[in-house]
């Protein structure tokens, strides 16, 4: 019976001289993609410079990990012109640090990007 109605629903709409974009498939948008551009350490200082492809207007969580410890949210940035940059000035000379963008705000969210850096003496 529900193939019928289907039927019927596209067969008044074609005799009604509706256009096919009312009956279109939903199409997701393009995925987001995420990669590595740059990630520089300094004593106190690490940049980091991810590419981002098909990024929405929302800001992106950025975690941080120290050496083994677990992640932990740092900050949030917004994608600028295809890129999403990270100034990190609480690294410690010595250290190493680990980030990784998330491509959501939930902890259960997807990540992408993940570097880690060896911040000098």
């Amino acid at each position: 019976m529900r193939r019928g109605v289907i039927l019927i629903a596209l067969l008044s709409a074609a005799t009604l001289g509706c256009s096919a974009d009312v009956l279109a498939p939903f199409r997701a948008p393009p995925e987001v993609s995420i990669s590595l551009e740059s990630a520089i350490a300094r004593p106190y200082h690490a940049t980091i410079v991810w590419n981002v492809e098909n990024a929405s207007t929302a800001p992106y969580p950025i975690d941080r990990r120290y050496a083994l410890e677990p992640w932990k949210r740092l900050t949030q940035r917004y994608v600028e012109r295809g890129r999403l940059a990270l100034e990190d000035v609480s690294v410690q000379p010595g250290a190493t640090y680990s980030y990784r963008v998330r491509l959501g705000r939930d902890k259960a969210a997807a990540t992408a990007g993940e570097v880690t850096v060896q911040v000098p003496k």
